[in-house]
């Protein structure tokens, strides 16, 4: 019997703990989420401006394509892949010549 009294105490005092947990969880989601969903309904930058007069380099850039930066990284990631897929393969190679070899040991120590 003394024993449940030891724990009843504990479990309220748990209790209370996640109460706490939860109700300052709750404050800093109201607190920090409408800072992040600010730049969500953020209107977006508008169209770029109609350039210089003629004869200069013309106005701001407007941005790079992204065409060639993503054929590099697939192409990157590809021969990545082929790397690691010669490295496994290397490896169980080394793998079974090393179990023929032991193998081969085992059986030349039966010699009669």
């Amino acid at each position: 019997m003394k024993i449940l009294t030891i724990f009843v105490p504990l479990k309220a005092v748990f209790h209370n703990m996640k109460r706490s947990f939860l109700r300052i969880f709750m404050i800093l989601q109201l607190i920090l989420v409408p800072l992040f969903i600010a730049g969500v309904f953020a209107d977006p930058p508008g169209p770029p401006g109609p350039g210089g007069p003629p004869g200069t380099n013309g106005g701001v850039p407007v941005g790079a394509p992204i065409d060639n930066g993503i054929v590099i990284l697939l192409a990157l990631g590809m021969a990545y892949g082929c790397y690691k897929i010669y490295e496994i393969r290397k490896k169980r190679m080394v793998m079974k010549e090393e179990k023929a070899a032991t193998l081969f040991q085992k059986l030349n120590s039966f010699d009669v």
